[in-house]
């Protein structure tokens, strides 16, 4: 309450603004309708089907990028505790930082364009799908790892399982 109260005291509200918002809002609206189609070919369908493709591209290269970084954070794969965390802080870090600012970097680096834009979805979104992948690792049923060392692969999952109170 002492915020708003403040804010109020602080902020310059602008009547005019406010009693003519109404008649603004109306004017836009207006303005948008009809729909002029004819700017769509050549001025929109090229840029929304980069926007496209960048943000498909994005996503694509944040999977791959994602997989091997989720086996480091499962503990069920993944065994050392300082490579666990470090999978996880990986995981934590491409997560925190806003894809702007992922934006800004590749843009300094590479400069302007479709290759810093795919970059900055790309390790924006590792956090996002290496921890839902990492997820889904730790959530295995132990039936799968059993079927996966009876099948040949490196033993220690079932040992490593029950030492750590997993099912």
């Amino acid at each position: 309450m002492l915020a708003i109260v403040l804010s109020l005291q602080t902020v310059e509200i602008i009547p005019e603004f406010i009693i003519d918002a109404p008649e603004q809002i109306a004017d836009m609206l207006q303005r948008m309708w009809p729909i002029a189609w004819g700017f769509y070919p050549e001025g929109v369908h090229e840029a929304l089907l980069d926007s496209i493709h960048i943000a498909t591209m994005g996503t694509v290269l944040a999977v791959l990028m994602a997989i091997p970084i989720a086996f480091l954070s499962a503990r069920n794969v993944t065994h050392n505790v300082w490579l666990n965390y470090f999978g996880k802080l990986i995981l934590v870090s491409s997560r925190s930082v806003n894809t702007s600012i992922w934006a800004l970097f590749f843009v300094a680096v590479f400069g302007p364009g479709a290759l810093a834009e795919t970059l900055a979805i790309a390790f924006h979104s590792i956090g996002f799908t290496g921890k839902l992948l990492s997820e889904a690792l730790e959530e295995a049923h132990p039936g799968t790892i059993e079927a996966l060392e009876a099948s040949g692969a490196p033993c220690g999952y079932r040992s490593h399982l029950k030492a750590s109170g997993h099912r």
